[in-house]
């Protein structure tokens, strides 16, 4: 039995709608892929911007870095020097605390007293020499013992009738420390009495 369309209108109605419903396909397809399309590209470039603003950041990291290194080699470097600054310093300081030692003792040793040898030992000094009478030897005891500048004054021996230079001497061993600080401060100012 053949099949009769009585109503041509629905098929036709029905075709409109399935052109209707391909048309709203491939219209939502290609609204969705332009969609998806347009949000890659958007995608695409802030993953770029932020890609260069992270190699510009990393860039700037290293800069940094590179900067405390330097910072850190030249830090080094002013310890180096700093230390050899006070290396130097402190031989300045021995040189004219030396010197100083120098000029301070012929204000304490009568001219009657003669050294014959000084050694230094940081603050410590040993002088040994000859005398022209115990008077003389207890004269310089007394002035090394008034001075401000030395301290732990030591008279360790005294040796009667040594015989230099063809007469009798008394020969003495002296030890004593010397005050840096005040001996730098004021070098000069000690009593030039009994001085020839």
């Amino acid at each position: 039995m053949k099949i009769i369309n009585l109503l041509p209108w629905r098929e036709a109605k029905r075709k409109k709608h399935q052109q209707r419903f391909i048309a709203m396909l491939v219209a939502a397809l290609l609204l969705g892929y332009s969609t998806s399309h347009l949000l890659n590209l958007k995608l695409t470039s802030e993953v770029s911007v932020q890609q260069q603003r992270v190699a510009y950041l990393q860039g700037e990291i290293d800069d940094y870095r590179r900067q405390i290194r330097a910072l850190s080699s030249t830090k080094s470097e002013q310890q180096s020097l700093e230390a050899r600054l006070d290396y130097v310093d402190g031989l300045q300081q021995q040189r004219n605390k030396t010197t100083a030692v120098m000029n301070l003792l012929p204000t304490l040793i009568p001219s009657q007293v003669y050294v014959d040898k000084i050694r230094m030992q940081g603050e410590q000094f040993k002088v040994s020499g000859i005398g022209e009478s115990t008077a003389f030897l207890a004269q310089m005891l007394d002035r090394f013992e008034q001075s401000t500048m030395v301290n732990n004054v030591v008279l360790h021996s005294i040796v009667h009738d040594r015989e230099r230079f063809g007469a009798k001497y008394q020969a003495f061993e002296l030890s004593f420390a010397i005050d840096g600080a005040a001996l730098l401060a004021n070098p000069a100012k000690q009593p030039q009495t009994g001085v020839n």
